[in-house]
């Protein structure tokens, strides 16, 4: 699986993102403008939100917003658009950051979703490619009460889906069916991980893999 935490911006910060919206001809820039101070301060409390996943996030204090600020993400200004086109198309990636599967991963996924939290919108900490399987099965997702955890890993901010690994068993019923073994693919964790990594990894990789195993 792909490491991802080299790409986190550290000390929340944005890269400028937000400057190159507010310095855009847009008509609505000025809205943006009113409420600077305080995305910068949502900015500010975006990793302690990430890291504290047992912990659900408050409600977002932005609702009111969330329209004018999806407009900055969907219909971005040309300096800012440059940076998300980059992001989404101009990676490196052979595989998806989420479930490992071979592709070109062509989603920019907002990992708390825009819809709930859209003070995240053009934080580039909260975009991460995504294939599109998993987007579909992620959507607008987030935290689950039953168990009191986020439901995926962040792999801007954890490399914990690396150390999953794969034991493939191939099985021979009877000697006519030599053709056609069964096969039997079980995932791996290494020994003394602590359990509460453990079960992030469980929960999320069950999310997008399916009829596997862990041992």
């Amino acid at each position: 699986m792909l490491d991802l935490t080299p790409m986190k911006i550290n000390d929340n910060n944005d890269s400028g993102w937000l400057d190159l919206a507010l310095s855009s001809n847009k008509d609505n820039v000025q809205d943006l403008t009113n409420i600077k101070d305080r995305l910068i301060l949502a900015y500010n409390n975006y990793e302690n939100i990430i890291t504290e996943y047992t912990t659900k996030p408050i409600n977002s204090t932005f609702l009111q917003e969330r329209k004018l600020l999806k407009n900055f993400y969907e219909h971005a200004p040309t300096n800012l658009n440059r940076n998300l086109l980059e992001q989404r198309n101009e990676h490196l990636f052979e595989q998806c950051p989420f479930c490992g599967r071979p592709c070109k991963p062509s989603i920019l996924d907002h990992f708390l979703p825009k819809d709930l939290w859209p003070e995240f919108c053009i934080f580039p900490n909260n975009l991460v490619s995504q294939c599109d399987k998993c987007s579909t099965k992620k959507w607008s997702h987030y935290y689950s009460d039953i168990d009191n955890s986020v439901k995926f890993i962040h792999p801007k901010f954890f490399n914990l889906l690396q150390f999953i690994g794969i034991q493939i068993e191939i099985n021979f019923p009877s000697p006519e069916s030599i053709k056609q073994p069964n096969f039997v693919i079980n995932f791996t964790l290494p020994r003394g991980m602590n359990i509460n990594d453990k079960k992030k990894i469980i929960t999320s990789h069950q999310i997008f893999k399916h009829k596997k195993s862990y041992s």
